[in-house]
């Protein structure tokens, strides 16, 4: 099953001084986006996505056989308390084709 996940940089604000953003970087973004990046050549896990230009906001498309094993791959990732996500499960096109044209049939049944 496919997933889109988007994820958004939570800003810290004043929570975070300036002197601890490298640590940030290199302790939490750097290796989560490692983790995304191998996911993604390896074909399985991600099957595509990346970073929007010029924001700290990201979507891919995750598959995972459930909403709990998505939760268990982003909350794996070491940023996965900096970000906020949303996901949202996905339905193929040929499924929709056939769910459509089932209405379409239950239309035509009932104009007739």
């Amino acid at each position: 099953m496919q997933f889109l996940v988007i994820g958004k940089y939570t800003e810290p604000g004043t929570l975070l001084p300036e002197d601890r953003m490298p640590t940030l970087i290199n302790d939490r973004v750097l290796p989560a986006l490692e983790t995304l990046a191998q996911w993604e050549e390896k074909g399985e896990t991600v099957k595509a996505g990346g970073i929007f230009a010029g924001q700290r906001v990201g979507a891919f498309f995750l598959e995972a056989e459930s909403g709990e094993e998505v939760g268990q791959l982003l909350s794996s990732l070491p940023f996965w308390h900096d970000v906020t996500w949303e996901v949202t499960p996905m339905q193929s096109f040929r499924s929709t084709i056939e769910r459509e044209l089932h209405v379409l049939e239950q239309a035509q049944a009932g104009a007739s």
